[in-house]
Formats: structure tokens, sequence, C-alpha cells
């Protein structure tokens, strides 16, 4: 249920910005270079990916990360990858069918923005979120793209929310929410309704069963005709040996999920699991009381 919920999260969140729910605006009112302020980006902090969207050139976006890209689907070619951004020259990424001007020499695509060719590496799915005239550049520290000031763009930072506190508070600006993540919060609830559902469902189909099988124990306790002690060591042995079943299937659903499906936290999965062996020994455990208070009576 955490994977499918968080799946469908990143999936909305990534075909229609390529960032995370993490993201933020800053605004930076500086004449440094932004080469200068990637460096010191990359020298102090890691996974941080950064859109710089351009103020004056309309649907120019500059892209950078010093960690593994939250990629935009494509349909022809490829998204940017971390090595992309540690060479000396930019490549581009447009929308599929856009309008915006392009040639094509010896069947490799060329982007023309102002005197500059840009290789075209990857032709983006058509998206309702993207605008068809927007095209992303490549920008690092050592590439033309990132001589220009800081103050020409909007900043979109995604990062852990301690780094992007820490960044604006070194540059001294103001944090903002884009629209999109306070979209998807509002509308959280719309993923989570239908796994509430079935956890209380599940939760009801559990206290069921733990009713039966204290039945069951009951009639099997007194088939046996186990009493005093042995029915201690009895309930005891029965005890341990699930301890060790619902351990072995701990183990083999973290192996299994983890390769499986998606999840953005898997610390959270842990967790998830960890709980679950709780619930089930403790269901047990009462399972056991109730049948043998029944035995004693």
């Amino acid at each position: 249920m955490i994977s499918n919920v968080q799946s469908r999260q990143a999936d909305d969140l990534l075909e229609a910005h390529g960032m995370s729910n993490n993201t933020r605006y800053i605004t930076i009112d500086s004449n440094k270079k932004v080469a200068i302020f990637l460096k010191y980006i990359d020298e102090n902090y890691k996974n941080v990916q950064i859109h710089f969207e351009d103020r004056y050139t309309q649907g120019k976006v500059l892209v950078w990360a010093n960690q593994t890209v939250t990629p935009l689907p494509t349909y022809v070619g490829r998204y940017f990858s971390k090595d992309d951004f540690k060479g000396r020259v930019s490549v581009a990424v447009v929308e599929y069918g856009s309008s915006l001007n392009t040639e094509e020499v010896q069947n490799n695509k060329y982007l023309i923005n102002g005197q500059t060719y840009y290789s075209v590496i990857g032709q983006l799915k058509r998206n309702k979120s993207v605008p068809s005239n927007m095209f992303f550049l490549s920008t690092g520290i050592n590439q033309p793209t990132a001589q220009t000031a800081l103050s020409n763009y909007r900043i979109v930072l995604d990062a852990a929310p301690k780094t992007i506190a820490k960044i604006s508070k070194h540059y001294h600006a103001e944090v903002k929410t884009p629209v999109f993540v306070k979209r998807h919060h509002q509308h959280y609830l719309i993923y989570i309704i239908p796994e509430i559902i079935v956890a209380l469902l599940m939760i009801i189909i559990l206290a069921s069963l733990a009713w039966i099988a204290a039945k069951l124990l009951v009639a099997q306790a007194k088939i046996s005709g186990l009493k005093g002690r042995l029915l201690t060591n009895w309930i005891i042995n029965r005890s341990l040996r699930l301890i060790l079943v619902i351990g072995l299937i701990m183990i083999i659903s973290l192996v299994f999920l983890n390769t499986h499906a998606f999840y953005s936290n898997r610390t959270v999965l842990s967790w998830i699991v960890g709980l679950e062996f709780c619930l089930q020994f403790v269901t047990f455990l009462v399972t056991c009381r109730k049948g043998y208070q029944q035995l004693l009576k």
C-alpha cells in the first residue's frame, strides 16, 4: 500500500516537474555568477537538484544536480545525467514536436538560442504541465550557461528541508513553496483514502481471526488434555515457532519489496514491517491469554 501511494505521488510530480515534494523557490538578488553559487552548493551539500528559471528568456530553464537526476519522461533520446553537468559544453532537452528554433545537421538535432547552438540529447513526451515552448539546458561550474548573474533567475531547489533552510539563510533569500507542491499537499488525501479503507478492513479481519484462533486454541487444548505446566510449555513452544516464522517472513518481505517495489522512503518500509511483526505477535499473545483463561474456567 505504501509503495502504491508513494509511486502515484512520485509519478505525478515526476511527470509534471521532474522534482520532488521538497521543492522550494528562492530568489537571490546578487550579481554573482551562477557558477559561484553552484561551487558553493557542490562543496557544502549533497543530493541537491536545481532548476534556474530565466526571468528574461521565456521557457528557458537551466538544470544542475550533484545527485542522480530526477528524469522527466522522454519520447526520444534521454534526460540529463549527472555527467552532463561536469563537462564544459551545455546540452539541451526540448519537448517533442515543439515550435522552438531547432535545426538538424547530419541527423543531429540542435537548439538555436540567440547565437548559440546546443546539441539536443532528448525530447520530452508531451505533457500539459510543461509548456511547449519550454526548453532545458544543462549548466555546470565550467559551462557557459553558468556565467550569468544569479539575479537573472528564479531558483528552484529540490533538496532536504534542512539543506534548503541553510542555503537560503546563507544567501538571505526568501523561501516560497511552489504552487504544484501546495496542490500536491492538498490532494494528498486522494491518494491515501483507498489505503485507509483497506487498512481498516485488515484490522477488522485481524480482530476476527484472533477471536477464531482463541476458540481453536481452547478446542485443541481440550482435545490434547494438557493442563498446568504442560499447557504453559505448549503455548510457549507455539509462540517461539510463530516468532521464527513471522521473523523469516519479515526478512523475505523486506528483501522482496525493496527489489520489486518503489519506495521514496525505505526507512518507512522497515518501520511498517517491524510494526506488522509486533502486531502479529501481540495478537497471538492476546489469543493465547484469552484461550488460557477459558481453559482455567
